[in-house]
């Protein structure tokens, strides 16, 4: 699978490295699955106006 970003739930040791609480990590859902992480909510692109026809 393809390794995606997670957020830490809490300091402590994530992947053999320390980490403190709300830090960022990119881990395969496999190995999420055996730390305290929470997926990292993927942002929707800004939503843009297009111009009507047209209009200048």
């Amino acid at each position: 699978m393809k390794p995606r970003d997670y957020i830490v739930t809490r300091a402590g040791w994530v992947a053999g490295v320390f980490r403190q609480a709300s830090s960022v990590v990119r881990l395969t859902p496999e190995e999420a699955a055996y730390e305290n992480v929470r997926p990292k909510p993927i942002r929707n692109p800004a939503r843009t106006r297009r111009k009507a026809k047209g209009a200048s």
